[in-house]
């Protein structure tokens, strides 16, 4: 009597819910073990704790492919290679290839699979990046009022943004947070240099020296 389908089956079946065609060395687990060192030579027998795939996994989910391929429950293609290139997968970073599986009657698309791992690998480092750069900005300190207390460099490239944006005519406080965001200056401290610059009255004098430039 059968048992119903294994865990290999099972976690092709629970991806494909989520998603159209895949790598089936996603649902691989990794597990770190120690490995021969490529960048030393072979004398030196040197081996180094890697995150690999074991072998005997590997091949269990390829046989547990087979068998949903075979029942008609999942479309299948093996005519794939190796890429050397790592790319995020949702969950981690990895090497891609091999086995392609996908819904009951998708017509597996390669390119187009290449093309979502290659965008959510850009979104990742894009990701990556902010959240160092975040950790790595100074922490901005705040008054009794709770207004942040600006440095010069912040409050100057405001009014910089306000200077170019006033060239162009589109100067509102939305557009200038929303041009600054790329710059990885809190909302809050673009609306402090903004209030600031109105209380000073050099808001206004950029408004009136860029109209008179134009």
């Amino acid at each position: 009597m059968s048992r119903g389908p294994g865990r290999w089956q099972r976690a092709i079946l629970e991806r494909l819910h989520t998603r159209e065609q895949f790598y089936l060395t996603e649902i691989l687990p990794w597990h770190k073990e120690e490995v021969p060192d490529p960048d030393a030579p072979a004398w030196l027998n040197k081996r180094v704790e890697r995150e690999v795939f074991r072998r005997h996994e590997q091949m269990a989910a390829i046989r547990a492919a087979h068998r949903l391929a075979a029942r008609a429950l999942i479309a299948m293609d093996t005519r794939r290679f190796w890429t050397n290139h790592y790319h995020w997968t949702g969950e981690r970073w990895q090497r891609l290839g091999g086995v392609i599986v996908a819904r009951p009657g998708v017509t597996i698309n390669c390119i187009a699979l290449e093309v979502e791992y290659k965008l959510a690998s850009e979104q990742e480092q894009y990701r990556s990046i902010r959240e160092r750069q975040a950790l790595s900005q100074p922490e901005i300190s705040v008054s009794t009022s709770g207004v942040p207390t600006l440095k010069p460099i912040q409050l100057g490239a405001v009014a910089s943004m306000v200077k170019l944006l006033a060239t162009e005519g589109h100067v509102t406080d939305a557009f200038i947070i929303e041009r600054m965001s790329g710059l990885f200056i809190p909302e809050t401290v673009i609306m402090a240099a903004l209030d600031q610059l109105k209380a000073s009255g050099a808001y206004q004098r950029i408004m009136a020296e860029a109209r008179d430039e134009a």
